[in-house]
């Protein structure tokens, strides 16, 4: 599940205390355990400043101001530190900040980037937003002939997006409905349920730019995303076919951190009719597997805690378009990188903790390595979802310093996932059943403790209940989630006339986020 992200780094000391005299001894006060200093992690840019702050844990848990708190930095030159814990970029560099009082001392990593302008403009059919550092541009680019998707994040002209011979790869959006019926072969097919694209087509159509604006160092793009394979849909090779969802995303600078940029992304359902939750890309990250061999991510219980953090080599990755099995980002970000450690990461504060990684690296002219965040929205007439994302380069371990700076200064981010779940395969879609009918399955949220289930009949509440039952083989599935995510209904088709019925369970968690199982259409015949 997903954690709150406190990132915690103290330096604790044992002390021993011996009794004495008379074969007994007095209690003695309370010690000093340990000196906390608040942020936790420090990213500046040069000539910027932040207050710290400083408290002490004693060896009775309580906790006091420091006494007589002693500053220091570890390198003057980078960051300095006053008396008062007032820090003030000087360099770029890394550094720790120290505070030391009754002999025990606290300190904190701190980066110091250099001041960087921003320019917004448009090449072309490319949308550009570049960073300007001292010898260093990092641009970003946006592809208008493919909806707006990301095609160019790249350091002084290296680009980490992949190239293929016929042409860019993309970082974009991509959105499935759980009643959908797909193939494992990303729709060759050509029989491939809703999925609108925000780049484009299986033809490479690009999606339809509705609008685009820049507005400062701020470029707003609206899209019409189209459907991946518009064959069943009536089109084709020459003929596109727009989906039902209509996509605005804000693209801007991060505060203190050059080589990073925001996307804001806003998904709206136009459509009159509903698409149950399934794991949608949000985004899918395309990466050049001539530059970067492996995937690196935090997994575990204990996020926010700088725990060894687990990478992949790309030998080890399924081959596209198989994902193979479920990572757990329960640090909400992943990268890939050279074995130096240097390369793109990407950071979802509000997507599932889910992911999957992949390699498409059997053609010389495709080189690609990735992955995608999963998470299952539901669609209903009308409805949308806002976001934010975030996009950077550099090394593993400043990728993931950033995210819990990011966190620190621009969360907290809101809740807006329903639980993921599913309905049990019996009874099978199309079955007949009589009498009294077990419907059945598991739900579970990012956030949320508390999952209820509401059971429909076309569209008709019947039932309302928990998602509490143990099964622990969703949390094989899926590491992290809780052992007891299932939950059951008795429907009783004999309250209910004879013929074809649909059956539907939605689920909602504490924030009030509502997600719609597949459905499964019955005959009752009592």
């Amino acid at each position: 599940m997903k954690k709150s992200l406190l990132f915690a780094i103290s330096i604790c000391s044992l002390c021993l205390l011996n009794g004495c005299g008379g074969g007994s001894s007095s209690p003695s006060a309370p010690h000093v355990t340990a000196v906390t200093i608040t942020p936790q992690f420090l990213s500046l840019t040069v000539n910027d400043q932040e207050q710290l702050k400083v408290s002490e844990v004693l060896s009775d848990g309580s906790t006091q101001p420091p006494r007589s708190p002693t500053w220091s930095s570890s390198n003057p030159q980078v960051a300095s530190v006053n008396g008062q814990g007032m820090v003030s970029g000087v360099a770029r560099g890394s550094a720790e900040i120290s505070c030391s009082d009754a002999g025990i001392t606290g300190s904190i990593p701190i980066i110091v980037e250099p001041l960087f302008t921003t320019d917004a403009y448009q090449s072309g059919t490319f949308l550009y937003l570049e960073n300007t550092l001292g010898t260093d541009v990092v641009r970003l680019g946006m592809d208008l002939s493919l909806g707006g998707a990301v095609s160019e994040f790249s350091l002084n002209g290296s680009d980490v997006i992949g190239k293929a011979s016929y042409g860019s790869h993309l970082i974009a959006l991509g959105l499935y409905d759980g009643n959908g019926v797909y193939d494992q072969c990303n729709g060759c097919t050509f029989h491939y349920g809703w999925n609108p694209v925000e780049s484009g087509d299986y033809y490479r159509h690009g999606s339809p730019i509705l609008m685009q604006d820049i507005t400062g160092n701020t470029i707003y793009i609206k899209s019409q995303a189209l459907q991946w394979i518009p064959d069943d849909k009536g089109g084709g090779p020459a003929q596109a076919v727009p989906s039902d969802i209509v996509i605005e995303k804000w693209l801007s600078p991060v505060p203190n951190h050059p080589y990073v940029f925001q996307e804001r992304y806003k998904i709206t359902h136009t459509g009159n009719d509903r698409h149950a939750g399934q794991n949608s890309s949000v985004p899918s990250y395309e990466i050049s597997a001539n530059l970067f061999n492996q995937y690196s991510f935090y997994t575990g219980a204990s996020p926010g805690t700088l725990a060894p953090i687990r990478t992949i080599q790309t030998a080890q990755m399924p081959q596209w378009p198989v994902n193979g099995s479920v990572q757990w980002l329960s640090e909400d970000w992943g990268a890939m990188t050279n074995q130096q450690g240097f390369g793109f990461g990407a950071y979802n504060p509000q997507a599932f903790p889910y992911a999957v990684a992949y390699q498409a690296t059997t053609d010389p002219t495709d080189m690609v390595v990735g992955f995608t965040f999963l998470t299952p929205f539901s669609f209903f007439p009308g409805s949308s979802v806002q976001f934010d994302t975030f996009l950077m380069l550099g090394d593993t371990q400043t990728v993931r310093l950033v995210t819990y700076d990011i966190r620190r200064v621009l969360g907290p981010f809101a809740d807006i996932d329903p639980p993921v779940g599913d309905l049990n395969d019996t009874p099978a879609e199309g079955s007949t059943v009589s009498g009294i009918v077990a419907v059945e399955g598991w739900a579970f949220d990012n956030v949320s403790q508390n999952v209820s289930v509401t059971l429909f009949v076309d569209q008709v509440q019947v039932a309302t209940g928990l998602a509490n039952i143990t099964r622990p083989d969703i949390a094989v599935a899926y590491p992290g989630a809780p052992e007891n995510p299932a939950f059951h209904f008795d429907l009783d088709t004999t309250k209910f006339s004879n013929g074809a019925r649909m059956i539907e369970v939605q689920t909602k968690d504490d924030a009030g986020n509502i997600g719609l199982l597949r459905h499964r259409v019955l005959t009752f015949k009592n």
